[in-house]
């Protein structure tokens, strides 16, 4: 050690020869026995102790240096991995000392066992008492057994854990600073810190490294929590090859990784399940059924499937039928209605201390879900997918604008049932099959359900409507049937309609005779739309009204008032339904809860007199005069787009100082809300300005550009320089000022069109927007809730009728590594990767049954591999092929096949010898004939079972010889098209076409399965994605699996050799039911369970062999339009592809500042007749 104030004392040494004697300075004894003295006496501490320390109560002075020592008093309830780097990481020299205590667990659980028993007795005592139980209690009660389980299982240890910030500091003003800084950092991760106050010295021995801990502020820590505590454990992933995953969100570390230089290069990708999104038993929702439209009950629906249908177990608490063969109405990507496949019908099951939300509209419809389903609606111009409990009063949810009649709708009914209760009744009755459903069927159900009830014998049918009992009795004899007056004191009140037929008829067709059960008859959801108008013709001649401001019809039955909103549907006009108390003046009735159902806006008047209408003269007049007023738009309006037109105002008025129409200027001060048809005229308005504002700009460009080439400009420069003038910096200044000021505009200009063109999908939307009233809390009752899965995510449902909600990284992983030379193969079940490879010129397989492309699964590869036999292996690939095709085999018809197999190819001359796998293969029919040919029974049901892939209805699919070469880098087979039974079998078959493909060459290759549970459901197709991901390395190539379904991977040993035998796994946000079994498999900490149920959409935990971290997935603006899968954001990009191709004229710019890009030019798609606006 070098210590400058000894090395300077220097020993004098005489220069002549040592002489005995005293010395000639008695001084000099005295001074080296003091050195002497003094080097003895010091030692190193006291060398390096600092001249002063100044203990304050606050803060420690030593030397010049001032100190402060702050102590963790309070810890979070979650925590994730490395959740200290904000402080490891801050930005000031900080001393931390944590210092950890192993406690002995026997006593920890004798203490646990007495305070268990403590909040225990506290519970009992406040229940005995009819108190609240405190949930903070409860909370801590359910940790401490928790606690206790694992510390008696020694899954757990216990330990006592303190932890210490000194702050050092130059100045007392700089360290008060500091310290409220960290302690604010500390605060954002819900510690809290206390000052080590009167105790400054103590703390700070606690901070250095001296083993002590005077202070001794400690908190109890089990062994997953104190791990979390460790700030060095994050992995660095941050290579120097390979691409970019994502940011390390515990370092801001950018995550660049090359899975090909991991053991395997395989990635397997869990994100969450549908299982959250859920409505309640009673919630009405429209399907068809092989052809039937009905209107049902979701739980009575989805229970009933298990009378045909054995329920697979999709989740912990979660099962259902997975392709149930049901089509619910929706709408696609174009905001358009259509009906779609259910790919899944499911319960959940769901305690009775579950609250529900039930959600009500200003058109009265209203649903009963839960808080974590996803409702679509439209919040501040953008429509949005948001879960209940985020729901705000004013969201704004879309309704259907029309429900399509059926292709081929019922005209008659099959009646022969009724036979058995028909005994005494007219002969050509008994003889009638089938009945027509005529106009006059449609008007007497309409009567019947307005106005009717039955007996016994006989149908009634009151009213003193003249006109109502006129065509009750010419309809009723229309069809056959007798009918009476029904007299009181002189007066018609009323049709008896006779014989007891027509009260089976009623039954048969599904009519009640309560006021308060009556419904819909189910047979009308199935009829043309003229069926249905007469229909609704004689229902609004008994129930309905007509007033100064509206139709509308009054019912004590709330479903039926809901069917016939769903009716009214079919033509187009949203009615509104509110609930009212009634009682009639001329009864002792105390009166009841009624619904009203009310049709106004002009144009859903015309509609309904030009479509359905009245039968009685007097109601179509008053009708008439209702249509006469002026017309009021005011019920079919688009609410929140304020911001949306206060951002364009800004854009193309204000910021030109141009006056802008004033039916604009009260848009974007919220004065009212536009109606589809005034948004056109509005969105006519804005294009109109955009294109004078960019033809203003192209002139001024072109005005303003400088005389001489931009080449000349620079040799000019050059020359000035180089003879010593100086450079004209206004004339610079003047050029940059140019290039600049038309680029910023015209990147405004390009705002306002991204903003124009969020108008145009809401205006062309099929959709009528409905903004919600009211949201409330309500206790379940039932003990499931249920959900329909859909490719489109929505559904139409509820009260009413209205539309309720339902592989980023992996495409993100495919562009990139298309850039670095990697071939890619995608399986994609539901056509999401279209828009990506059609930017990349890939090529698109659509797996269809008219496609031209085909693939043999007989193919051999032709590659003569050392200590392989090549058709052997095909063989048995084609066992596991043909056990998904035909079913689940017994051993014999396996032999059976085994042997087919063999001949089949011997009949085309191959055999191991490689030499002869170069032949041409056989085709499927090859192997059908074989079978033909067996003479065993077995062999003949074998070649039936394969028979309608050979000759029937998919012998174009799978009979064909090969056509087809992958030579793309990127090929994506796209079997959306195909029927859910059949994908599994298409997916194998081009699985096995692709590794066939793989063997013959070697390269980087990807081979990404979308969706893969549906080749995990049966054990064959799973062996066959095991053996690729065995054998993937040894020719170069990496296998990514993606399943929303973790169970099918978890709960199968091939799933979890899958799991095992990929070294990259990406686990993305997860749902309360699976994440249990994930930290089993994937050994998570409680801070990792806790990140992956909290994550937002994109982040997750990202697993490169022995390291993790948790990652957030990002896309560069270029990358994210070609990955999303987000159906309005895929339109937006599709619609400004659409511009750009429109683009007319490119802009010129000047020298030297590059070309800014060029805004697409809006179409004027202006109404002819409409008047024309000149722009300001």
């Amino acid at each position: 050690m070098n210590i400058p104030f000894i090395s300077k004392t220097k020993t004098i040494t005489p220069s002549g020869p040592k002489t005995p004697g005293p010395s000639p300075h008695p001084s000099d004894d005295l001074k080296k026995s003091a050195r002497k003295l003094a080097h003895g006496s010091l030692s190193i501490k006291d060398i390096i102790a600092p001249g002063l320390i100044e203990v304050d109560f606050d803060f420690l002075k030593i030397g010049t240096n001032y100190y402060k020592t702050l102590f963790v008093a309070g810890y979070p309830r979650f925590v994730s991995a490395n959740w200290l780097y904000p402080l490891i990481s801050y930005d000031h020299s900080l001393i931390i000392s944590m210092i950890t205590y192993p406690a002995e667990s026997k006593v920890i659980l004798e203490d646990l066992k007495r305070k268990i028993a403590e909040m225990e007795a506290t519970i009992q005592t406040d229940i005995k008492r009819g108190k609240v139980i405190d949930p903070g209690v409860q909370v801590a009660l359910d940790d401490a057994l928790s606690l206790q389980a694992q510390l008696a299982k020694g899954a757990e240890r216990f330990y006592q854990f303190g932890l210490y910030i000194t702050i050092p500091a130059e100045s007392l003003d700089e360290l008060n600073q500091i310290a409220k800084e960290v302690e604010s950092t500390l605060g954002s991760l819900l510690i809290v810190s206390k000052h080590a106050t009167l105790q400054m010295e103590d703390g700070f021995k606690s901070s250095i490294p001296l083993g002590i801990d005077p202070l001794d502020v400690t908190r109890n820590m089990d062994t997953t929590s104190l791990a979390t505590t460790f700030p060095f454990t994050t992995a660095s992933l941050t290579a120097n090859k390979g691409i970019l995953y994502g940011i390390n969100e515990h370092d801001g570390s950018l995550v660049i990784f090359d899975r090909f230089s991991l053991e395997n290069a395989n990635t397997v990708v869990f994100g969450k399940s549908g299982g959250g999104k859920s409505i309640s038993y009673n919630t009405n929702v429209l399907i068809k059924r092989e052809g039937i439209t009905e209107l049902v009950e979701v739980g009575k629906l989805i229970n009933n499937l298990s009378k045909k249908h054995t329920f697979t177990v999709l989740e912990k608490n979660i099962e259902g039928v997975v392709n149930p063969n049901i089509q619910v109405f929706t709408f696609n990507h174009q905001h358009k209605g259509e009906w779609a496949n259910v790919t899944i019908a499911a319960r959940k099951k769901i305690s009775k201390r579950d609250l529900l939300y039930r959600i009500v509209t200003k058109s009265g419809r209203e649903i009963t879900i839960t808080k974590d389903h996803c409702t679509v609606l439209l919040r501040q111009g953008e429509i949005k997918s948001i879960k209940t409990k985020d729901i705000k009063v004013g969201d704004v949810v879309p309704l259907p604008r029309t429900v399509p009649q059926p292709l081929s709708p019922v005209s008659f009914i099959d009646i022969s049932v009724l036979k058995k209760v028909i005994v005494k009744t007219k002969e050509k009755f008994r003889k009638k099959t089938k009945l027509t459903i005529s106009s006059p069927l449609c008007r007497l159900l309409g009567y019947f359900i307005s106005e009717g009830s039955y007996t016994h014998s006989s149908v009634a049918i009151s009213g003193k409507n003249g006109w109502l009992l006129f065509d009750v009795k010419r309809a009723a004899k229309k069809i056959g049937l007798l009918t009476s007056y029904n007299h009181n004191k002189g007066k018609r009140v009323g049709i008896y309609i006779r014989p007891k037929y027509a009260k089976h008829l009623l039954e048969f067709l599904g009519c009640t005779k309560g006021a308060k059960t009556k419904r819909v008859p189910p047979i009308f959801f199935n009829l043309s739309n003229q069926r249905v108008a007469d229909f609704l013709k004689a229902y609004f001649e008994g129930d309905g009204y007509v007033n100064e401001h509206s139709i509308g019809a009054i019912s004590v039955s709330k479903n039926l008032i809901s069917d016939i909103c769903y009716l009214l549907y079919r033509f187009g006009i949203i009615a509104r339904v509110r609930k009212t108390f009634k009682r009639a003046t001329n009864s002792k009735h105390r009166g009841d809860f009624y619904w009203e159902l009310t049709i106004s806006g002009q144009s859903y008047l015309r509609i309904f007199k030009e479509q359905i209408g009245f039968m009685s003269r007097w109601k179509q007049k008053k009708l008439q005069l209702l249509l006469d007023k002026q017309s009021n738009t005011n019920v079919d309006v688009i609410p929140q787009l304020t911001n949306i037109f206060k951002e364009i105002y800004e854009i193309i008025y204000r910021d030109y100082k141009a006056k802008a129409p004033q039916i604009l200027i009260s848009l974007k001060n919220n004065e009212f809300s536009p109606s589809p048809v005034l948004l056109k005229k509005i969105i006519d308005l804005i294009e109109k300005r955009i294109q004078y504002i960019m033809d203003v700009y192209n002139q001024e460009i072109t005005a303003k550009s400088p005389p001489f080439k931009p080449v000349i400009a620079a040799v000019l420069q050059t020359y000035k320089t180089i003879n010593g003038e100086t450079i004209s910096l206004p004339t610079i200044m003047t050029t940059e000022q140019f290039a600049n000021t038309p680029h910023t505009k015209f990147r405004q200009i390009r705002n306002a069109i991204i903003k124009l063109d969020q108008l145009k999908k809401i205006a062309h939307a099929d959709l009528f927007w409905d903004p919600i009233v009211t949201i409330e809390k309500i206790k379940n009752r039932e003990a499931y809730v249920y959900d329909l899965t859909v490719n489109n995510e929505v559904f139409l449902a509820g009260f009413g009728g209205m539309f309720i909600h339902n592989s980023f990284l992996v495409k993100l992983e495919t562009l990139r590594s298309l850039m670095f030379g990697a071939e890619v193969f995608v399986i994609d079940p539901e056509g999401e990767y279209s828009t990506l490879c059609k930017a990349v010129s890939g090529e698109e397989v659509d797996f269809t049954f008219n496609t031209p492309i085909k693939m043999n699964p007989f193919d051999l590869s032709g590659i003569i591999e050392e200590g392989e036999n090549e058709l052997g292996l095909k063989i048995l690939s084609l066992h596991a092929l043909m056990r998904v095709v035909m079913g689940q085999l017994s051993p014999p018809e396996d032999a059976l096949l085994d042997r087919a197999l063999v001949l089949t190819y011997r009949q085309k001359g191959i055999t191991p010898d490689p030499s002869t796998q170069k032949n041409e293969p056989p085709l499927m029919e090859d192997l059908y004939k074989a079978l033909l040919g067996m003479e065993e029974p077995d062999a003949k049901r074998l070649a039936e079972r394969l028979e309608k892939f050979v000759k029937g209805s998919l012998a174009g699919i799978f009979n064909q010889k090969s056509n087809f070469d992958i030579k793309n880098p990127l090929t994506v087979f796209n079997i959306k098209e195909l029927e859910a039974e059949l994908r599994p079998i298409a997916m194998f078959i081009i699985l096995d076409f692709i590794w066939t493909k793989i063997k013959k060459t070697t390269k980087k290759r990807l081979l990404i399965i979308d969706e893969a549970w549906y080749l995990m459901k049966t054990p064959d197709s799973a062996n066959f994605i095991y053996g690729i991901a065995k054998r993937a390395r040894k020719y170069y190539l990496g296998l990514t699996t993606i399943t929303q379904d973790v169970e099918d991977f978890l709960d199968t040993d091939h799933g979890k050799a899958i799991i095992t035998n990929s070294s990259i796994q990406i686990l993305l946000k997860q749902s309360t039911a699976a994440i249990d079994k994930l930290a089993q498999i994937f050994y998570l900490s409680g801070g990792e369970k806790h990140l992956l149920l909290s994550t937002e959409v994109g982040e997750g935990l990202f697993f490169a062999g022995s390291s993790h971290v948790a990652i957030r997935i990002i896309a560069s603006p270029e990358e994210y339009p070609l990955v999303t899968s987000k159906p309005q954001e895929i339109i937006h990009e599709q619609e400004a592809i659409s511009h750009l191709s429109n683009e007319n004229k490119p802009m010129p710019m000047p020298a030297p500042a590059p070309p800014p890009p060029t805004p697409s030019t809006p179409s004027n798609s202006s109404n002819p007749s409409n008047p024309p606006v000149t722009p300001s």
